[in-house]
């Protein structure tokens, strides 16, 4: 097998040598790179790691503080809005009120006039009554004189009352 290495240009006769300073040389290349590279990486990667963990329990406690502003200002908005309608109720009833007044009052001052109407309509009826009461007796008078006048018959009687009521008739026309 010595030929067939050597036929290629190749040393073998140093080849357990060879391997060893190899060996030598991964380990040592090795122990270079976990000290010089491994160790630093790690520790970044760990302040890393907290860093990350400390941003994201910083983010929780915002979080977390958020929320109780949200419930607080949940709270103010609760509070307004029953204030709001308290308020609303309140106006409500009082402008039920005063409507409710304004109605009464109308009412009130809308009877004094039915009142006024019907004591009015009342008095003129009366005058009126006493009126034609005036005129059925001076009717009755007048009618009385002309028969009184002369002796009259029962025709006599009717023609006067007729005339007088067609002058009567023609005089209110």
């Amino acid at each position: 097998m010595a030929g067939m290495f050597e036929s290629l240009g190749l040393d073998i006769t140093n080849a357990p040598l060879d391997i060893a300073l190899n060996l030598l040389n991964i380990a040592l290349l090795y122990l270079i790179v976990r000290f010089l590279v491994y160790k630093p990486v790690k520790k970044f990667l760990e302040q890393r790691t907290s860093r990350i963990a400390a941003a994201n329990a910083d983010a929780s406690g915002k979080a977390s503080e958020a929320e109780k502003v949200k419930a607080e200002y949940q709270a103010y908005i609760n509070d307004a809005e029953a204030e709001k309608n308290k308020l609303l109720s309140d106006e409500l009833k009082k402008a039920k009120e005063e409507s409710d007044k304004i109605i009464t009052g109308a009412k009130k001052e809308a009877e004094k006039l039915l009142a006024a109407s019907r004591e009015s309509a009342e008095k003129e009826r009366s005058e009126s009554l006493s009126s034609m009461k005036d005129e059925v007796i001076s009717l009755a008078v007048s009618i009385s004189e002309k028969m009184l006048e002369r002796e009259m018959t029962d025709a006599d009687n009717r023609h006067i009352a007729d005339e007088f009521f067609k002058a009567e008739a023609v005089g209110k026309k």
